[in-house]
C-alpha cells in the first residue's frame, strides 16, 4: 500500500487517471496473449485501455479468461477468438520473444522505455524520457544542419 500511496496515486492524480489498488497480485499471460490478438484486429489501444481499467480501477483478475472474454466484447473484438488464442496459447512464442528481447536490453519490469541503448524505467520517469526525446531530437537536428 506504501508503494501505492507514494508512487501510482500520485502520479495518477497528476494525469487525472483514475486507480485503485488491486486486492491482490495476478498473473498476465493470458492478458499479453489477448492482447497480442486485439493489436492483429486493430484494436490495440481499446483493448489495452480496458485491460488496464479493470485491473486498476475495477481491480478484475486479467489472467482469468472469462474476464478477457467479457472485455474484448466490449471493444468489439471476437471472444470465441479470444478464447481460443488462450486455450491454444496462441502468440506464446511471441510473447517470449518479447520478453527475450526485452531482458536482452537490460529491461527487467514494465513500463520500460529505450532511446538509443538508454533505458528508463518505472512509472516516474515520464518527464526524463520526455526531456531525453526532446536532447535527441536536438542532437540530429544539429546534425542534419551540420550536413547541409
Amino acid at each position: 500500500m506504501e508503494l501505492y500511496n507514494t508512487k501510482f496515486k500520485p502520479l495518477a492524480d497528476k494525469y487525472n487517471v483514475p486507480i485503485n489498488p488491486p486486492e491482490k497480485n495476478c498473473r498476465t499471460t493470458n492478458a499479453h496473449l489477448a492482447t497480442i490478438y486485439s493489436r492483429e484486429k486493430g484494436k490495440l489501444k481499446e483493448y489495452r485501455n480496458r485491460i488496464y481499467k479493470a485491473r486498476w480501477v475495477e481491480d478484475l483478475d486479467i489472467e482469468d479468461p472469462e474476464t478477457l472474454l467479457q472485455l474484448g466484447e466490449e471493444v468489439g473484438l471476437d471472444s470465441k477468438e479470444i478464447k481460443k488464442v488462450i486455450d491454444e496459447k496462441q502468440y506464446l512464442s511471441v510473447l517470449h520473444s518479447q520478453r527475450s528481447q526485452g531482458k536482452s536490453l537490460g529491461i527487467f519490469g514494465i513500463p520500460s522505455f529505450v532511446i538509443r541503448g538508454k533505458i528508463f524505467w518505472g512509472v516516474d520517469v515520464i518527464e526524463e524520457l520526455k526531456e531525453e526525446i526532446d536532447r535527441v531530437k536536438q542532437k540530429l537536428i544539429e546534425e542534419q544542419e551540420k550536413e547541409d
